[in-house]
């Protein structure tokens, strides 16, 4: 618990300072050729969801306004030992409302463990959420988010079983219409297993996992 609260810490530390020196970079560079950022929207709703086009640097439409859409995801490859994991994530946003986003969020993972006997074994775990999260602006081109996911977790030769996942993270305008991401997110999922004792029924098991990712979306 103590090491997850100064990773947290870290993180919260490195994305404050980025943000910071992005968004001095982005402000008033007399030098910069790309065109200034449209103005973030503040944060209350609209009633138009129309889906609307183009959005991002040069653009009178900004990101995180009500009808704008988001598509993209995370790649990650973790190699060690006698341990390898690959993950794929893909993920589609779409804002009902300003600074209100509702999200699919997917994803597969492809582990491979070295047995102490040498025998390779493998597995692959996915998982299927719907989030709604909360983009709140800090400049025009910078954005920090917290969302909760709520769907299922989907492993081989297992049941399915219920996922919870919080997460938080911030976001940078990169180019015209791109978007840096950097997350953190708390997976748990709660199986029910067969009591191990002499009675009879079912007890409920919590597996939590901890995930820091950096990807790319884009605006459409």
């Amino acid at each position: 618990m103590f090491m997850e609260a100064k990773a947290v810490l870290a993180l919260t530390g490195m994305l404050f300072f980025s943000g910071a020196m992005l968004a001095e970079d982005n402000s008033e560079d007399k030098n910069n050729k790309l065109e200034s950022a449209p103005k973030a929207p503040k944060l209350k709703p609209i009633k138009s969801t129309q889906l609307k086009r183009q959005a991002g640097i040069g653009s009178s439409l900004a990101y995180a306004e009500a009808g704008v859409g988001e598509f993209g995801g995370f790649i990650t490859h973790l190699n060690a030992d006698d341990y390898s994991e690959t993950s794929l994530s893909p993920s589609f946003g779409y804002f009902l409302a300003d600074n209100f986003q509702m999200s699919a969020l997917l994803s597969w993972n492809r582990i491979e463990v070295e047995a102490d006997n040498g025998d390779q074994e493998s597995t692959s775990v996915g998982t299927a959420m719907l989030e709604p999260s909360l983009h709140v602006p800090f400049t025009n081109q910078y954005f920090s988010f917290i969302g909760l996911g709520l769907g299922g977790l989907f492993e081989e030769d297992q049941d399915p079983a219920f996922a919870l996942a919080p997460r938080v993270g911030v976001k940078f305008l990169v180019g015209r219409s791109g978007l840096l991401n950097m997350t953190l997110q708390r997976l748990t999922s709660l199986d029910e297993k067969d009591s191990s004792t002499d009675q009879e029924g079912a007890v409920i098991v919590a597996r939590n996992t901890t995930r820091l990712g950096v990807g790319y979306t884009v605006l459409f």
